[in-house]
């Protein structure tokens, strides 16, 4: 594999993946692996390492997967994978169960895509680190343009960025940097906080529950308040049987009928000793099936009422995550808030926060040395990537109706305008939520990568024996 800085260059390749996190290196993996012939791919990311992303670049210890090791398999079809790695790399034993660290995924997922990589020398894959600008069309492929003033020439295209950045509540406020993180992955996000002062979190959910573990790793000993405006924590894992319903067999058509539903199944569940969890665990392989049938409307009503509710009982902390938040709050250390911000008054070195409590009119206020975005990730054409920005403006792809992603047909098929799907042009994950809703996690991704790069080979290899057949 080659490893290239952002230089001025020109490439030419066959498959151009633009982000090379958890979805663009599967995907290169699975094309590696299904190739027959000589595939040249070209993965385009921010970062230097492959496979890291914002989830798996983490350095902090105490950033856990929320997932499983048995879950987490890159690979669809072989779910021991990422196991047998720990176990084979580590020379020590692992059980299914257990939550390890992000960071250690970041390494699986390297070291699966060198050593795939090396065992098929028809294949050449070059990483170029930085972003890329722009797409246009040209004679049977794309060609891609990089900040840098590298230009790619490729056949296919796949759009693999993963989430979008999240909208920023305090827009328009004028908070110096110093005092305000508009986005919590910024790496400066932590730096020069006062070990003893105090920090607003805005938002509830992993990523708030991510930078308290991130202070406390840094020796952070002063007070953090997490503010959403339901105040809800993310559910956490616990062990239970699993439980067995045919949701296919009716489809809740509404979201209240699907509500409905789930509150029964847990009722029933309960009696039987299951956990609630296994319920929801259970609806999971139909979730995109259930998105699909419900109406516009009936979308926006999930995403206005509903959509919390899921997200902090589908993805969950680990056990050890949810002691360390609770001793937090038991030691007052951690306060958890509902509510919103009404007002911010920023000084020179702190920022006065007044904060609207939810369900009446009883107002907190706290002085912050820094407020952090933690609002997640973003479902809004306001925080798309330039990139993704320059493709609408150019007609090469188009805003779903939800305005949560990009339009795509069934096979990932990026949308125009115009309604036509186009022949080339791809998207695979978070990108595809307004299609799929579930497409943000290990299990689901490593199936649309294979099943991309199953049609991305074979299209490949159509194209190149019509190439190769004489004009009759």
């Amino acid at each position: 594999m080659k490893n290239h800085d952002t230089v001025r260059q020109q490439l030419s390749c066959d498959v151009a993946i633009i982000g090379g996190g958890f979805s663009g290196v599967t995907l290169s993996i699975q094309l590696i692996r299904l190739c027959q012939s000589a595939l040249s791919i070209v993965v385009v990311d921010r970062s230097s390492r492959p496979g890291r992303g914002l989830a798996y670049s983490t350095l902090c210890d105490d950033h856990l997967l929320n997932v499983r090791v048995k879950g987490m398999s890159a690979l669809a079809g072989q779910l021991d994978h990422f196991n047998d790695w720990i176990n084979a790399s580590y020379n020590a034993k692992v059980a299914p169960d257990t939550f390890v660290p992000r960071g250690l995924y970041g390494e699986y997922l390297e070291h699966t895509l060198r050593s795939t990589l090396e065992s098929n020398p028809r294949c050449r894959l070059t990483y170029l680190t930085g972003n890329a600008v722009s797409l246009s069309c040209e004679d049977n492929g794309f060609g891609v343009l990089l900040e840098t003033g590298t230009r790619l020439r490729s056949a296919v295209v796949v759009l693999a960025m993963g989430n979008a950045r999240p909208c920023d509540p305090l827009h328009g406020k004028n908070i110096a940097k110093h005092l305000y993180a508009d986005y919590a992955w910024d790496e400066h996000a932590l730096d020069s906080i006062p070990a003893d002062g105090e920090v607003l979190l805005l938002g509830t959910g992993l990523t708030a529950v991510d930078q308290v573990l991130g202070l406390k790793a840094q020796g952070f000993r002063g007070t953090v308040t997490m503010l959403s405006r339901r105040g809800q924590l993310p559910g956490v894992h616990c062990s239970s049987s699993a439980w067995a319903v045919e949701w296919g067999k009716a489809l809740p058509t509404t979201v209240s009928s699907a509500t409905r539903e789930v509150r029964k199944q847990i009722c029933v569940a309960s009696q039987s000793d299951v956990d609630w969890r296994s319920v929801i665990d259970s609806l999971r392989p139909w979730t995109s099936a259930i998105w699909k049938k419900w109406s516009l409307q009936e979308k926006q009503r999930f995403l206005r009422h509903v959509r919390p509710y899921w997200e902090a009982s589908r993805h969950r902390l680990p056990p050890a995550t949810n002691q360390m938040i609770l001793e937090s709050i038991t030691a007052g250390a951690l306060r958890v808030l509902a509510g919103r911000v009404i007002e911010v008054m920023p000084e020179e070195t702190k920022v006065d926060v007044t904060i609207l409590l939810r369900g009446g009119h009883e107002k907190a206020r706290l002085s912050a040395d820094r407020i952090i975005n933690c609002t997640g990730s973003g479902t809004s054409d306001r925080v798309q990537e330039p990139f993704i920005e320059k493709l609408i403006e150019t007609g090469l792809a188009s805003y779903d109706p939800l305005r949560i992603g990009i339009a795509t047909d069934d096979h990932g098929r990026v949308i125009a305008p115009s309604g036509e799907s186009s022949a080339d042009l791809y998207a695979l994950g978070p990108l595809r939520k307004a299609t799929l809703w579930e497409t943000t996690a290990v299990p689901e991704i490593r199936e649309q990568a294979l099943k991309l790069a199953e049609r991305i080979t074979s299209q490949l290899s159509e194209n190149s024996m019509r190439q190769a057949s004489p004009l009759v």
